[in-house]
């Protein structure tokens, strides 16, 4: 009987526990309007600047409720400028975000749109392994070549 038994133990503890299961791999999305969201330096722009309602203590629990979302890429609307990401970088973990951020013709409009990202999340999702992703492609597919200029690693 135990030679029945232990099989089917180790069988419902697999299916249980999850091993042997493939996991697909996912990209978590989000986008937020962050509304004048500035370096907080008047030099760079003074209109937005006087349209920007934060102080450093609200950017900062602004940037531990983004890191607890736990989203490997988010689109962030009403962008000032580089600088304005990098002050929310100064709050997060160092080293797990990075940022694209679209060029801005007119200035002191406070309206650029980026992208953060979880770098290694995101390169694992698109790059990691020869498996085919989700949908379709290999790691050497379009969407890794994407990424690593995105990255910069190109």
């Amino acid at each position: 009987m135990s030679k029945v038994f232990l099989p089917l133990i180790c069988a419902v503890l697999a299916f249980v526990v999850g091993w042997g299961t493939s996991q697909t791999p996912s990209v978590q999305i989000g986008t937020w309007n962050s509304g004048f969201f500035t370096d907080l330096n008047p030099a760079t722009g003074q209109w937005c600047e006087e349209h920007n309602p934060r102080t450093p203590k609200v950017i900062e629990e602004m940037a531990k409720f983004l890191d607890s979302l736990d989203l490997e890429v988010l689109a962030l609307e009403e962008v000032e400028d580089e600088e304005a990401l990098d002050l929310l970088l100064s709050f997060m973990p160092p080293g797990k975000y990075a940022y694209i951020v679209s060029p801005q013709t007119a200035p002191e409009t406070c309206q650029r749109v980026a992208v953060l990202y979880q770098k290694e999340e995101v390169a694992n999702a698109l790059c990691g392994g020869d498996t085919p992703k989700p949908w379709g492609i290999r790691a050497s597919g379009w969407a890794c070549g994407l990424w690593q200029v995105f990255a910069g690693r190109v």
